[in-house]
């Protein structure tokens, strides 16, 4: 082959029942060369332009055991791949995907927590005197922030809920 062999590849990534796994990191690795891709919403990656050889094709998601397969890729072919990975379930996997459960819920309640401080404390400085949102200004902090909490542990505690639900379902099937 020439020194300029170029090829496609082509990767569908896949759980054991079939059904497309999309955010797998899917590393193309050559020599020293690796280059690295993420599946979409199908469970699709393809990277071209990639030297011709013989590469590693290394699959990871968390939750599921990572997955190696050797692929030739030919000049100005493109060389498809279904690459199948199992769960693997251990306490760290389970406790990633309640960490970015929990990260979610977070991201998502925070904006309506400094909205409710800024409606709040607006409506405040409408109907009292500087003095009197000046004076009393720490105890409505304190008042805010206790209301905030609450929102955001009911929503943690909702969000949790449904993320244990969901992963008591993974692990079932």
């Amino acid at each position: 082959m020439s020194e300029d062999a170029t090829g496609t590849i082509s990767v569908h990534v896949t759980d054991s029942n079939g059904l497309a796994l999309n955010g797998a990191t899917v590393s193309f690795k050559i020599d020293s060369i690796t280059n690295t891709s993420i599946t979409d919403m199908d469970g699709q990656v393809e990277v071209t332009g990639l030297p011709a050889g013989d590469y590693a094709v290394t699959v990871s998601l968390t939750g599921y055991a990572s997955q190696t397969a050797n692929i030739t890729i030919s000049d100005a072919k493109t060389t498809t791949a279904t690459i199948v990975l199992a769960v693997n379930v251990t306490i760290n996997s389970v406790v990633a995907l309640l960490l970015a459960q929990i990260d979610t819920i977070v991201k998502a309640a925070a904006p309506a927590a400094v909205n409710q401080i800024i409606a709040h404390l607006e409506s405040e400085e409408k109907t009292s005197s500087s003095f009197f949102v000046t004076k009393i200004r720490d105890p409505i902090e304190v008042m805010l922030l206790t209301d905030i909490e609450t929102m955001v542990v009911s929503e943690l505690s909702a969000g949790l809920t449904a993320a244990l639900q969901d992963i008591l379902k993974k692990l079932a099937s």
